[in-house]
C-alpha cells in the first residue's frame, strides 16, 4: 500500500537524523493537544445482510437496491492528546448517515420482514465511524515521529426499512474491532507537517470472519501559531460476517477530508 511505503521511507530517513533531547521535544511543545474539525467528502460502496431467525437474508447493495447516495458531505472530528513525549491517545469520529426512497426491483429479506419487488421502500441508515487508539512513539526527533498504535475502530449502525406494504423493520449493530497500526509524522519545518497512518485487523474463526483496513495521508500548513489548514485522503474498508447469524457487513468508504487543526501546548 502507498501508506506503508511512505511510512517505511520516513523510517529510513529517521535513521540518519540525531534524536532530540526529551526536554526539547518538538512534538510535545508544539502539538501536545490536537483538535481537528472539517468537512469529510467520501465515496461509499456498501452492502449489508441482516438475516431472520432461519438464517435467511438478502445481501442488499445499499446504493443500487435502496437508492442511497454513493457520496456524502459530513462533519469529521479527530485529534490526539499527547500526555508525555512518547505516549498519546488518538480519537476520530465521522457521520456518514444516508436516507432515500426507492422502488426495489427484487424481493428483499431484511431481518424478519420481506419487502416484495415493486414496492416503494424508504431506507434510513444512520452510520457513525469511530476510532480510539493508544500510540507509542518509538522514534522521535525534531523532524520525525514514528509510532506503533493499538485500539479499536468500527461503526455504529442504526438501519430502518419502511414501506406502505410492509411494517417498518429496524436493526442496530455496534461493531468495535481491535486494530494494530503504524503512524508517521514528518515536520518539513515548523509550518508544514505531513502524516501517514494505517490500522489493520483480521480474524477468521468458526463463527466470525472480519477484516478492516483504515489508512490516510495528510498534509497541513500552519497559517497562524498552532492553527493549521489541512488536506487528507483516506480509505476505511470493513468486510465482516457473522456466520452463525448469516449477517454480513461490507463498507468501502474513501475520500477527502478538508480540515482546520487547532494545537495546544
Amino acid at each position: 500500500m502507498k501508506s506503508i511505503a511512505i511510512i517505511l521511507a520516513i523510517a529510513t530517513l529517521a535513521l540518519s537524523l540525531p534524536v532530540q533531547a526529551e526536554d526539547d521535544n518538538y512534538w510535545m511543545t508544539e502539538d501536545r493537544i490536537r483538535l481537528i474539525v472539517g468537512g469529510y467528502f467520501p465515496k461509499i460502496d456498501s452492502q449489508i445482510r441482516i438475516s431472520n431467525n432461519q438464517g435467511q437474508g438478502t445481501l442488499i447493495d445499499l446504493e443500487d437496491d435502496l437508492g442511497l447516495d454513493d457520496s456524502v458531505a459530513s462533519l469529521r472530528i479527530q485529534g490526539h492528546y499527547r500526555f508525555n513525549p512518547e505516549h498519546r491517545f488518538i480519537y476520530s469520529f465521522a457521520d456518514v448517515s444516508r436516507d432515500a426512497s426507492n422502488v426495489v426491483k427484487r424481493d428483499i429479506i431484511f431481518d424478519d420482514k420481506v419487502f416484495p419487488a415493486g414496492s416503494l421502500v424508504a431506507a434510513d441508515f444512520s452510520i457513525q465511524l469511530f476510532k480510539l487508539l493508544y500510540a507509542y512513539s518509538f522514534f522521535q526527533n525534531n523532524k520525525i515521529d514514528l509510532s506503533f498504535s493499538t485500539g479499536i475502530v468500527g461503526f455504529d449502525l442504526d438501519a430502518k426499512l419502511d414501506s406502505p406494504l410492509v411494517e417498518r423493520e429496524e436493526d442496530s449493530s455496534f461493531l468495535p474491532l481491535p486494530v494494530v497500526g503504524l503512524r508517521g509524522m514528518y515536520a518539513y519545518n515548523k509550518k508544514l507537517v505531513m502524516t501517514a497512518d494505517i490500522d489493520y485487523f483480521k480474524i477468521n474463526e468458526d463463527n466470525a470472519e472480519a477484516e478492516v483496513i483504515d489508512w490516510s495521508l495528510a498534509i497541513e500548513y500552519d497559517v497562524f501559531k498552532r492553527i493549521a489548514l489541512g488536506l487528507a485522503y483516506g480509505r476505511f474498508n470493513l468486510d465482516g460476517e457473522k456466520k452463525d447469524d448469516n449477517d454480513k457487513f461490507d463498507f468501502d468508504i474513501e475520500g477527502l477530508f478538508i480540515y482546520s487543526k487547532f494545537g495546544f501546548k
